[in-house]
């Protein structure tokens, strides 16, 4: 009796071991499909000694991909798409691999021809995310209604330390979305807002949250309102500087 009990054991042990391997072969052949996909279809792929890959004419198609491999790989702590012509297509699948990736610290989107729709994906995908620290969305067309994504993500989200949304075409709309965002936010500690247009009611706004936000270090507006504005967020701002090593430029 012993005997059969230890061979039906042995059998479930043989078909466990047996499913792990199969399921391993999977990941791994889909792994080395998407790296072939890939370098297919980019000019460079370059992994760096700390962890990170940067990438050049990935487009759309191979942001796909990539964000594939990132579903099953959590080895990365960094990934550079510094214009790659992502677009929104890509945003969206970048956007689902960060909600179950939790080893990325950065993502570098900068000049990606990234509208509101994506920030729309992206937004939604920071609200759970709990690792990601920094997201340079730069030179982007996200506008008012992408601050708007991003701004309610920002009430939620408790990981980002920096964001960058330098020349975003965000205007006051965007602006209030943004500074009512870093009144509750409490985590993050530089934002880049230059080169946007928010006009004289949106230095209003940012005037009020600098006044209430407790995290923010440093905060970039050059070129986002003029000077008359410019001179009210910074009174607003040192009205709050006691705590040190605070700046705004």
């Amino acid at each position: 009796m012993a005997n059969s009990i230890r061979t039906d054991d042995i059998s479930y042990d043989n078909f466990q071991r047996s499913n792990r391997s199969q399921e391993s072969q999977m990941k791994c052949s889909k792994r080395l499909k998407v790296q072939k996909l890939l370098r297919k279809g980019t000019t460079e792929i370059r992994n760096t000694v700390n962890h990170g890959i940067q990438f050049r004419n990935l487009n759309a198609e191979g942001a796909k991909h990539f964000a594939q491999v990132l579903k099953y790989d959590n080895s990365l702590k960094w990934v550079n798409l510094y214009e790659n012509r992502v677009c929104d297509r890509g945003a969206k699948d970048l956007a689902e691999m960060l909600k179950v990736n939790g080893s990325l610290k950065k993502m570098n989107l900068f000049g990606n021809n990234i509208s509101a729709e994506g920030a729309k994906w992206l937004a939604e995908a920071l609200t759970v995310n709990c690792s990601l620290e920094y997201i340079n969305l730069g030179c982007n067309n996200i506008g008012d209604k992408g601050a708007k994504y991003l701004a309610n993500m920002l009430k939620w989200n408790k990981s980002l330390k920096e964001i960058n949304l330098l020349k975003n075409n965000i205007e006051t709309e965007g602006a209030k979305y943004l500074a009512e965002a870093l009144i509750s936010n409490t985590s993050l500690e530089y934002i880049y807002l230059s080169e946007n247009n928010f006009g004289d009611n949106g230095s209003h706004f940012f005037a009020e949250a600098f006044k209430r936000n407790k995290s923010l270090k440093d905060v970039y507006l050059k070129g986002s309102m003029n000077e008359e504005a410019a001179i009210l967020v910074q009174q607003a701002w040192e009205l709050n500087r006691r705590r040190a090593g605070r700046s705004i430029v």
